[in-house]
């Protein structure tokens, strides 16, 4: 079951009930991969998994600009890698 719209990210909850965690990327901010696949390969054998990528610039700025904003605001902590 998909969330209805506006209704925010789904939570994660004890009990029977699957959650869906995103992953996002950005390549040379030009491509945008969003999907639920975690990039392990346990994952990758075992898990059924969904995802879209996007080839268009004013996407993957976008989704920059809105990561940059809630670095910003202190939802996000941008991480050192």
């Amino acid at each position: 079951m998909l969330p209805r719209p506006g209704a925010g990210p789904p939570r994660l909850v004890a009990g029977p009930r699957p959650c869906l965690h995103r992953k996002l990327i950005v390549r040379d901010a030009a491509q945008t991969l969003i999907t639920s696949a975690n990039l392990t390969e346990a994952a990758q054998e075992r898990n059924i998994e969904a995802g879209v990528f996007i080839d268009d610039e004013s996407v993957a700025r976008g989704v920059v600009a809105q990561l940059d904003r809630l670095v910003a605001v202190g939802v996000l902590v941008q991480a050192s890698l």
